[in-house]
């Protein structure tokens, strides 16, 4: 009724997130008929036949390997760093340092963007066209680069500081310490770039093979077509920059 009432079961993608957020309470439900009303009202509810529903419901969760994950908003604080003798660091730095490191090639390309514009700030509003706060997974690249866009150019680290929450000073700080590859940065920033595109336009085809079987036939037919120019777009990529000319 939530989500009925916030219309999120008005087109496909809102509809495909809803029910996925609908699936792990059906999942729970260990009353076979309590199950069974609860998956007629949801499939009623989401205009999707129950035969459909009940596939997405013994569908093992994590199968859609495409779908991008979504950073918590209810973690706890993090520990304060503290200073510690010795060669060993203790466990909790060795946690932040291992977290620190990029799970792939677009966690990586969104720590080099962030890298490249705390050195090179002039090259902000040319990157704040083709990317935003939305693009970045990791929360705190994230947190950096909206600050980045809010303060403008000209705002040194301490004024960048003063907007970021602890973990993200200490990570501004390590970035600021890596002087490697400056003397390129187009090429940096440009390659980061396409791999951020290239990461955008694989989810959307991930979310587009989620939302298939919630479409009807004319539906379907859309989504093809957008599928099909996404992968074109891709090909068209082939590994060279979507935008040959930065400066």
């Amino acid at each position: 009724q939530i989500l009925e009432r916030g219309g999120w079961f008005s087109d496909l993608r809102r509809k495909r997130q809803a029910l996925d957020r609908l699936l792990p309470t059906l999942r729970a439900t260990s009353d076979p008929l309590t199950r069974d009303m609860y998956l007629n009202h949801a499939a009623t509810a989401a205009g999707v036949s129950r035969e459909m529903l009940l596939r997405e419901l013994n569908t093992p969760t994590g199968r859609r390997s495409g779908r991008q994950r979504s950073v918590p908003t209810d973690a706890p604080d993090p520990q304060p760093m503290q200073p510690f003798d010795g060669d060993e660091p203790p466990a909790y730095v060795r946690q932040r340092q291992r977290r620190r490191q990029p799970a792939g090639r677009g966690e990586g390309a969104e720590r080099e963007i962030v890298r490249v514009l705390l050195h090179r700030p002039s090259y902000l509003e040319q990157v704040m066209e083709r990317v935003g706060a939305d693009s970045f997974t990791d929360a705190e690249l994230g947190r950096i680069f909206v600050a980045l866009a809010e303060h403008g150019a000209d705002a040194g680290p301490e004024r960048l500081a003063e907007a970021l929450d602890a973990d993200s000073v200490q990570l501004m700080q390590e970035l600021l310490e890596e002087h490697g590859g400056l003397d390129r940065s187009d090429e940096l920033i440009l390659d980061s770039l396409s791999t951020i595109h290239e990461r955008a336009l694989t989810q959307r085809m991930a979310d587009i093979d989620g939302e298939m079987p919630l479409a009807n036939e004319a539906q379907k037919d859309d989504l093809l077509r957008e599928k099909q120019a996404l992968r074109n777009e891709l090909t068209g990529m082939g590994g060279a920059h979507s935008w040959k000319q930065f400066r």
